[in-house]
């Protein structure tokens, strides 16, 4: 077996055997969890640096092996390693084991520390499994153990009711979008005979799947990823998701979960590229998330809440550019991802630094004045607020990991897939655009109202104070990411073409001069977005003029301000146009299955029983009564003419006499007559 395919199965191990020892330990686990844990993910994180540090000896190493024969059909899963593989090994791995860092001591005390741990590893775990994955069903497999992980992780609380409809929310609504993936799968199969990615973009590309059949498996794959990576309308589950431990948070919108709908569109490029309906659609609804999510953004003053909404916008900068179709926008939005993992992971954990320096008390507007209390933390909040922002020096190679990142998004939709579709991308630029200058905004208004304005409760202030190291460390670790990610990772996702670009063979390429003038056009954007956003919150909310002008403005549109801080009514939507009708639909069924079905089938039972009481009856009556009144006379005649058995030789003889006697009277009568 080759040497990166041993690497990658290490990978994944590590993280799965921890949550076997865990769980093996039973009563012990408390003691042991953590550092079994930490251990196990500091050893993937080490087989996936070792991996990518060596990923041009490694790029298109691929393993299988025959699984199961379904009629006379074998079926092969395996592993493949490719840019995407390695950059996303080391992102999840990185993350999980600063979380896991973190995590001993955010959850120390808490009475289901090792069910924390369990299941935080079985989450990686499964994650890791899709990432290496040469088929979609073994992805698919991977993608339904990652709902179940989350739906654990997210009712870890579970006595809290929040806590527990959260958690099934997220289950229910990340289903809906699985119809749609596997009706895909199934479509994919009936037209290819094959799960293999590269045998499903070889026959795609043949002409083997029809025009159409391609667009609907791809909005079918799509429709899987909005609900694994909360795109309108199935985003409603991840806000609620926050019930969850802080560290799960960061899991969650950082590494796994939702980084799963991106990867698994980005994975299948390939094939969405020949639908142009498809790209659009992908598109439009990626760039209408994002500005929805930051709109909501504005208004939230839980701090954890702001950044879930956050999460769900920047997930829609993703799924923009990977909806244009050309190499340049589809590694931005691969690469986005890369990014966007370390500064948000950064930033949820920092998040769960100041909660757990403030006694657990999330609401932004009792915070303030936290940075000289909290200056690591808040130093590296600040970090990572810069990077999603995409701080940087506009036309240079100067800046936060954000900064390349979204600046390469705006630029592949400036710039376009040269089909007829090029306008629409050139607006959904300006709205992205629009998004990124109310990201800076919100999100430094969440630096502004915890570090920096008076502190509004003055318990909560005094008594804050700096997280142990295990948090810091990670903390530092992820800032200093948001800050220098973005620098060479582009170059290990590979161009279309060359030896190993079949996986996204297809997408477009560009003359250096198209790709210089959009360049220049998503500086000029990007870097007007930051600064734009930045001062006008530092305006807002640090300036008694600001104060003033932000009041009256929210005075002004308080009607869209108070939708907004209602999350647009979409719970209320969700409840009076899916939930209450399906609760409707399922009383309905209960009726007719209760009183309908059960109602005949217990006719036909009463029938029955009736039936067989009469026919008992009768038995007894009639057919036992006609055996036993025969019995009966036998019986008594047998009893009759055992009285005449005395044994005495006298009797036998005057009865023999008088029986002839008889005989002989009756015969004379007869003879006479």
């Amino acid at each position: 077996m080759q040497t990166g395919i041993v690497l990658a199965l290490v990978i994944c191990a590590m993280p799965l055997l921890a949550s076997l020892v865990i769980s093996a330990l039973g009563k012990n686990a408390g003691k042991w969890c953590d550092k079994v844990g930490i251990g196990a993910m500091f050893v993937s994180l080490a087989a996936s640096v070792w991996l990518t540090l060596g990923h041009h000896e490694f790029i298109g190493q691929k393993w299988d092996f025959e699984w199961i024969t379904v009629a006379g059909h074998p079926w092969r899963i395996g592993i493949l390693l490719d840019g995407m593989t390695f950059a996303l090994l080391i992102v999840v791995t990185l993350v999980s084991f600063l979380v896991h860092l973190f995590s001993r001591q955010y959850m120390h005390g808490d009475e289901r520390f090792a069910d924390f741990f369990r299941w935080i590893g079985f989450f990686t775990f499964s994650m890791l499994v899709l990432v290496i994955s040469d088929n979609l069903l073994t992805l698919f497999v991977a993608w339904e153990l990652m709902g179940l992980s989350s739906y654990k992780l997210i009712g870890h609380y579970f006595k809290k009711e929040s806590a527990y409809l959260a958690c099934k929310k997220a289950f229910m609504t990340t289903r809906v979008g699985d119809v749609g993936f596997f009706l895909a799968l199934l479509a994919l199969y009936l037209h290819t005979g094959s799960l293999q990615y590269s045998e499903i973009f070889e026959k795609a590309h043949a002409g083997v799947i029809p025009a159409v059949t391609i667009t609907w498996i791809s909005l079918g794959l799509f429709m899987g990823s909005m609900g694994k990576s909360a795109q309108f309308p199935l985003h409603i589950w991840l806000p609620d998701a926050m019930e969850g431990p802080t560290p799960v948070s960061a899991l969650i919108h950082a590494a796994t979960m939702v980084a799963a709908g991106v990867y698994l569109i980005g994975r299948m490029m390939s094939l969405i590229c020949l639908s142009p309906v498809a790209l659009v659609v992908i598109a439009c609804i990626g760039a209408f998330t994002a500005i929805f999510a930051a709109a909501i953004a504005f208004t939230a003053t839980d701090i954890k809440k702001v950044l879930a909404y956050s999460t769900i916008s920047q997930l829609g900068f993703m799924f923009t550019a990977l909806g244009v179709g050309s190499n340049i926008a589809w590694q931005a939005g691969m690469f986005h991802l890369v990014t966007h993992a370390f500064f948000k992971a950064c930033l949820f954990l920092g998040s769960g630094s100041v909660i757990h320096a403030c006694h657990h008390e999330q609401d932004m507007t009792r915070m303030g004045g936290l940075r000289k209390k909290l200056p690591l933390t808040h130093l590296t909040y600040l970090l990572a607020c810069l990077s999603i922002a995409g701080f940087g020096i506009p036309m240079l190679p100067i800046g936060f990991a954000g900064f390349f990142s979204k600046d390469q998004i705006l630029m592949g939709l400036w710039q376009g897939n040269g089909g007829a579709n090029d306008d629409v991308y050139k607006t959904l630029c300006i709205v992205l655009t629009l998004t990124a200058t109310m990201t800076s905004f919100y999100m430094f208004r969440s630096y502004w109202l915890t570090f920096w304005t008076k502190p509004r409760d003055q318990k909560i202030h005094d008594h804050a104070h700096e997280s142990p190291w295990e948090m810091t460390t990670a903390l530092l670790v992820l800032g200093g990411l948001a800050v220098v990610a973005g620098y060479g990772w582009a170059n290990i996702f590979l161009p279309a073409g060359g030896e190993h670009g079949s996986l996204i063979e297809g997408l477009k390429e560009w003359e250096h001069e198209d790709v210089h003038h959009a360049h220049i056009m998503a500086s000029i954007f990007a870097g007007f977005a930051c600064f734009a956003g930045i001062g006008l919150s530092a305006w807002c909310y640090l300036t008694a003029s600001g104060e003033r002008a932000r009041k009256a403005a929210r005075a002004a549109i308080s009607p869209i301000y108070n939708a907004a801080k209602r999350k647009f009514f979409m719970d209320e939507l969700a409840e009076t146009l899916v939930i209450r009708p399906t609760v409707v639909l399922g009383a309905l069924l209960a009726w007719t299955d209760r009183d309908v079905v059960d109602g005949v089938v217990d006719s036909v039972g009463s029938s029955a029983v009736a039936t067989g009481e009469l026919s008992a009856k009768a038995d007894d009556s009639v057919v036992d009564g006609a055996v036993h009144a025969a019995a009966d006379v036998a019986w008594g005649g047998g009893w009759l003419f055992s009285r005449a058995q005395t044994g005495r030789l006298r009797n036998y003889f005057f009865g023999a006499v008088g029986t002839v006697a008889l005989f002989a009277v009756i015969v004379l009568y007869l003879t006479r007559s």
